[in-house]
């Protein structure tokens, strides 16, 4: 596909390239259920993950994207793991506001970002908030059938004989919410599909 490269497109893709090891290891665990070919009507699914309701909470606004681009490439040139307990207690208190009864904790840091991911209700999460306990914007582990249908229908219209391997939603700094939805095809050649909420297509690479 032939579209100009905007700088939210740029900002996800430095997202997801930070969270490339995280997802290795999920497409692993993925590969042991069976996926599920795009139907002709439309309906695709995938198997249906045990998990609770979703938190959504809001994000940040005082960044550009501009300005979080920056952070989260320098957090990637930087990062490395920490312990809980080095985390400041501003950082751990935003992360209890905005995901109460977060478990299995992991926090990394780097160029000013804490990277933390965690589960609730089973369900997958990877969230950055920088050194004021601000979040600034996070990746949740979503059902296909959560995601807005306009999205589905840019998948089928888009990428027929895919199959859907996983689907996460990312909230931005402002709230703006984009779709990650990972495909593969009847070669096993794997791409990443960034939607937005209106259904449009904002990029695609192999992931």
């Amino acid at each position: 596909m032939n579209k100009l490269i905007s700088l939210t497109t740029l900002v996800l893709a430095a997202m997801f390239f930070v969270a490339c090891e995280s997802d290795a290891v999920d497409t692993a665990n993925n590969s042991q259920q069976p996926s599920t070919a795009i139907e002709n009507n439309g309906g695709a699914t995938v198997p249906s993950k045990d998990m609770g309701d979703y938190h959504a909470p809001s994000t940040s606004s005082q960044y550009t994207d501009q300005e979080v681009m920056d952070l989260i490439l320098r957090f990637e040139q930087e990062r490395y793991d920490i312990l809980t307990s080095s985390v400041p207690a501003v950082v751990i208190q935003g992360l209890n506001a905005a995901f109460p009864n977060a478990t299995q904790v992991e926090w990394e840091y780097g160029g000013g970002i804490y990277e933390v991911e965690f589960e609730i209700d089973r369900r997958e999460y990877e969230a950055y908030f920088d050194e004021q306990g601000n979040l600034m914007m996070y990746k949740v582990d979503m059902n296909y059938s959560e995601i807005p249908q306009v999205v589905k229908d840019a998948i089928y219209a888009n990428y027929q004989g895919y199959n859907i391997d996983d689907v996460n939603m990312v909230v931005l700094p402002g709230g703006a919410k984009y779709y990650e939805v990972d495909i593969e095809d009847r070669n096993d050649r794997e791409l990443a599909v960034i939607i937005n909420e209106a259904g449009q297509i904002v990029d695609d690479f192999i992931d």
